[in-house]
């Protein structure tokens, strides 16, 4: 361990300064040439030994550090409930991707989902089963996306985000409401929800760059209002942010 390598070099180290102030005690004493021989053979073993004992601790340190650093950067970007990416790595990587489309020329898609009836859920269950609730829901999100590009993070509470490069909005219709069907799908218990549907469910807004030049804040309120619309209109359904609504959140940023 990184302990007892540290030890180690400062007990060889000691051994490097007894030497050492042994030095002009023994320079002051008459030795022969085999003594001086014998004298080198003990010293030259004891140097290296010590310097590899260094260079091992400073390279278990210097590992440590990395390790911890990588963890602290993988638990920074992941929702430590749902172990999905947190709204900060969303952010980061949606704003990237979205860059690269208009640079390219590429439609580009956004989700935001919410759990329907969630605070009725966690009332009436609890909220250890609420919590069961989100990771069973983000594991079905993550499960039904189209491939590794797609991102699904825990945006806030019961809300979810999906960012899908190189969708067009009749795509991300498609995405979303495969989505939803793979919620109800799943059949997990909503007894007390005020529709009486019975079981989880999610409504979904949508929103796709297309021709728009609006930056990821201005597309996430759009998708947002969208998500609002679906809530509004029913629940466990889908709605789509018209261009209309892109612009004016567009020119509000």
């Amino acid at each position: 361990s990184a302990i007892a390598a540290r030890n180690a070099a400062a007990s060889w180290i000691a051994r490097l300064q007894l030497l050492v102030m042994l030095l002009p005690i023994m320079a002051a004493v008459p030795l022969t040439e085999n003594d001086y021989y014998g004298f080198l053979l003990l010293l030259v073993p004891v140097i290296l030994y010590g310097l590899f004992v260094l260079v091992t601790d400073i390279n278990q340190q210097l590992v440590q550090s990395y390790r911890s650093q990588l963890k602290l950067s993988i638990l920074s970007t992941i929702d430590y409930l749902t172990q999905i990416p947190n709204r900060r790595y969303f952010g980061e990587r949606t704003a990237a991707a979205l860059d690269h489309c208009k640079r390219t020329c590429q439609p580009m898609a956004i989700l935001m989902i919410d759990v329907d009836f969630f605070k009725s859920f966690n009332d009436h269950y609890g909220h250890q089963d609420g919590d069961r609730c989100l990771q069973q829901v983000a594991l079905i999100l993550r499960d039904n996306l189209r491939h590794d590009g797609d991102i699904v993070s825990r945006y806030g509470g019961e809300e979810f985000a999906v960012s899908l490069q190189n969708a067009s909005i009749i795509e991300a219709e498609l995405v979303a409401q495969r989505l939803c069907d793979a919620i109800t799908a799943a059949r997990l218990a909503h007894a007390h929800r005020q529709d009486g549907v019975g079981v989880v469910t999610i409504s979904i807004g949508a929103v796709a760059t297309d021709d728009s030049h609006a930056d990821l804040d201005a597309l996430v309120r759009a998708a947002d209002q969208a998500l609002y619309e679906a809530k509004r209109t029913g629940r466990n359904r889908v709605s789509l942010a018209t261009k209309h609504t892109i612009r004016q959140h567009a020119g509000a940023a």
